[in-house]
């Protein structure tokens, strides 16, 4: 079944919901993508690397644009190789980016594809 898209403001937005006021806080007049995540966020630069890697990946061209949940999933598996990578990686910022893949994937309905 076939799901209207969801644009990169409303992915932000249930992120936000489903993360928690301390994770992801929200600036609500918000106009550029990395201004939307709060300088009060716990893991504030990787939030908002996070934010605007999703609206790169997908090529957005303002806060309302369609996101795609493959490019979307993707640009968050590569940061979280990134990180993983990282001298200065630590267990909160990864436990904080599986969260957020784990709160995107239920955002997107994303659902197992049967194996053939």
């Amino acid at each position: 079944m076939q799901h209207p898209p969801i644009t990169f403001r409303t992915l932000i937005y249930g992120l936000g919901d489903a993360l928690g006021e301390v994770h992801l806080p929200l600036d609500q007049q918000a106009t550029e993508p990395c201004a939307l995540i709060a300088s009060s966020a716990l893991h504030l630069t990787l939030a908002r690397d996070t934010a605007r890697r999703i609206y790169k990946a997908n090529g957005c061209r303002h806060l309302g644009s369609p996101i795609d949940a493959d490019l979307t999933l993707d640009a968050l598996g590569r940061l979280r190789n990134t990180l993983a990578h990282a001298s200065t990686c630590d267990v909160d910022q990864m436990r904080f980016i599986d969260d957020l893949a784990g709160a995107t994937v239920n955002l997107l309905d994303i659902t197992a594809e049967p194996a053939t």
